[in-house]
């Protein structure tokens, strides 16, 4: 009787191994394939933030100066582009959220003994619309819309007696941005991103998110 017991013993014990160790590398596949089969789900959130390059109005002001100016290796530019969002997912291929930045432009230069500056400052607060064209193996490619608020500073000033100093408020509060781009996943919360856009901000961006 107990040469049967132990017998029996030997033959189960294995066999309960292998099914604990079956179950749960079945765990840990069911999550990777659900991380490679869609990134992001429904009503995941989304939170980048991302730094900005490429501007359309710095380059204006640089080629609105560049022919007017006698020490043309006086001419420095310096631009900034910050922001952030947040994305709630309807689905698995549609998100709604909002979008805050600032941008600055400034041009400085010398002109006959005299130092000029020119400036642009921009923030802007935009509701979001994005929809996912691809969302599986860690990646998710996107189109967008946002349309919202802005709020546009120009300023100048120079040390020349002829010209006075002078700051203005933009006149159109209209804020508008349609583009697309990529996000990629590190792990199942956490990865990089890649935008570029039209209008509403600089061309590209680029920073990292988190899914919550």
């Amino acid at each position: 009787m107990k040469n049967t017991l132990l017998l029996g013993l030997l033959i189960v014990i294995p066999f309960h191994k292998i099914a604990a160790q079956d179950y749960v590398e079945s765990e840990t596949k069911t999550e990777v394939n659900e991380l490679e089969l869609a990134p992001l789900k429904k009503e995941d959130h989304l939170i980048d933030v991302y730094y900005g390059y490429g501007s359309l109005i710095g380059t204006f002001l640089d080629l609105l100066v560049d022919g007017d100016v006698d020490d043309v290796s006086s001419l420095s530019t310096s631009a900034l582009g910050l922001g952030t969002r947040y994305e709630f997912m309807v689905s698995e291929n549609l998100s709604v959220g909002v979008e805050a930045s600032y941008v600055s432009d400034v041009l400085k230069w010398k002109d006959g003994g005299y130092n000029y500056r020119a400036s642009r400052e921009v923030i802007r607060i935009m509701p979001r619309v994005t929809g996912y064209l691809y969302n599986e193996n860690n990646l998710a490619i996107f189109i967008n819309g946002s349309m919202g608020w802005r709020s546009v500073v120009w300023g100048y000033n120079t040390n020349d007696p002829a010209y006075d100093s002078d700051r203005g408020i933009g006149t159109f509060p209209i804020a508008m941005r349609f583009g697309g781009g990529l996000r990629y996943f590190l792990n199942d919360n956490f990865g990089l991103h890649l935008e570029g856009g039209i209008s509403g901000g600089r061309f590209l961006n680029g920073g990292v998110f988190i899914k919550l």
